[in-house]
């Protein structure tokens, strides 16, 4: 559960490094075309009113236009930082989570139990005696015994089974 948590947590911290240098390079670009306003604010003093509409009134229009548009991505990034943060994974809610799959799994129909194991298991090898189930992005199996019609857990590495693991059949 802890290297789950951990794995996904380094993801989501490298998410938001990404989008904290992105949210960086909107915001130099933003100011930069707010320079670029200033600037030719600025200029536009200097100039013949009739002279300042016909050429400067276009290209200002377009800068504001632009600085708007980056300051609108700027708070989308700093909403998908906030998100990233936000859903970082704590072991405890991903253990109360996962405690209610069996009722969960038990309430799908069949052929939605079948696409959500396809999801998550990468095989599983059947003998007389023995059953191996190896899950996708894990290079280790769970090994369980037949003992009459049941079969008992030997290694467990099914990170959603709760502390009371129990056959089933």
């Amino acid at each position: 559960m802890d290297d789950v948590v951990r794995l996904a947590n380094e993801a989501s911290l490298a998410q938001v490094s990404e989008l904290e240098q992105k949210l960086s390079l909107l915001i130099s670009q933003r100011d930069e075309i707010g320079s670029k306003a200033d600037a030719l604010i600025e200029r536009m003093t200097e100039l013949p009113v009739e002279l300042v509409q016909e050429l400067v009134g276009k290209k200002l229009e377009g800068l504001v236009e632009q600085k708007a548009q980056l300051s609108q991505e700027i708070t989308n990034v700093e909403d998908e930082i906030a998100e990233a943060r936000i859903s970082a994974l704590n072991a405890q809610d991903l253990q109360q989570a996962l405690k209610n799959f069996g009722t969960v799994f038990g309430a799908l129909k069949l052929h939605e139990q079948q696409e959500l194991l396809e999801l998550v298991v990468d095989g599983i090898e059947l003998t007389s005696s023995e059953m191996k189930i190896s899950l996708l992005g894990n290079t280790q199996k769970a090994y369980f015994e037949k003992v009459g019609s049941e079969y008992r857990v030997v290694s467990d590495l099914l990170w959603w089974r709760d502390s009371n693991p129990r056959p089933s059949g």
